[in-house]
């Protein structure tokens, strides 16, 4: 049980699983009104989900998340800057930057002009911008085959 639940449904709102947690908010008293509080919340890959809710137990406000996005912005936040063509750091800006209007297409409910803008813009330009010189040094790096894969992957779940 907890304050929180964190809901993955597919892409037609089908919910697949809810996952109670809590979040201990204390050390945050005599800071005044505070809107927004950043927390790390790890949750098992479910097959099929393409959004994640988090809903408030006591006032049933609810926020909803592209899965596609967050798997997407972690994987290229993890790469080192040669992992991409030159010059690698505005690449992965660039590619970053894609995501976010990805992200707005989605969560504006269009989830179809969401696919093709990833298709055409964010896993094309994956392909163009990632160099096939580079090998993953650490578990949370990914080859540029790895990447390029779970771009595609991740569209073609938004089918």
């Amino acid at each position: 049980e907890g304050d929180f639940v964190a809901l993955l449904s597919n892409t037609r709102g089908d919910e697949l699983v809810q996952i109670p947690f809590a979040v201990d908010f204390s050390g945050l008293e005599g800071l005044g009104e505070i809107a927004e509080v950043p927390f790390l919340l790890k949750l098992p890959y479910i097959q099929g989900a393409t959004r994640i809710g988090i809903r408030s137990a006591t006032t049933g406000v609810e926020s909803v998340h592209s899965t596609t996005a967050a798997l997407l912005r972690d994987a290229l936040s993890a790469e080192p800057d040669k992992a991409f063509t030159h010059p690698g750091a505005n690449r992965r800006h660039a590619l970053l930057n894609k995501i976010v209007a990805f992200e707005k297409v989605w969560d504006a409910g269009k989830i179809e002009d969401a696919r093709q803008k990833l298709e055409s813009d964010v896993c094309k330009h994956i392909e163009q911008w990632t160099t096939r010189a580079f090998s993953p040094q650490s578990p949370l790096e990914l080859s540029r085959a790895q990447l390029v894969d779970l771009c595609w992957m991740e569209a073609q779940r938004l089918r």
